[in-house]
């Protein structure tokens, strides 16, 4: 699942999981079907992206059921990839406990408490 631009898109491999037939989406995007409206991943070009908002409701209810939790798909995308940058940046940010009596001495951080 991804957002690009104001679009959110599922990958073809996310359909096939949650049971539709690859031979479904494949003829669909061949014909150039409206429910089938595709795209090349911007990230992946070997992958196809399909529309979200462009589905069948049929299959607009298995994504919410199957992919999302039974949320909104935009809302499930934007909790997921919160929770991505969220865990990205708790990696990166670590407090090095060895140069805290540099901090206390030097009263660079004045006003910030270091225990």
């Amino acid at each position: 699942m991804k957002k690009i631009g104001a679009a959110l898109y599922i990958e073809f491999s996310e359909l096939i999981q949650i049971g539709i037939y690859s031979s479904t989406i494949i003829k669909g995007v061949q014909r150039k079907l409206d429910i089938w409206q595709s795209i090349k991943d911007p990230e992946d070009k070997r992958k196809s992206l399909i529309k979200y908002d462009t589905l069948k409701p049929i299959y607009k209810e298995l994504i919410k059921e199957k992919l999302c939790n039974k949320q909104n798909p935009y809302k499930y995308y934007s909790i997921q990839k919160k929770a991505k940058l969220t865990t990205l940046l708790e990696s990166l940010i670590t407090i090095d406990l060895t140069h805290k009596d540099f901090f206390r001495s030097t009263g660079y951080y004045k006003g910030i408490e270091v225990d």
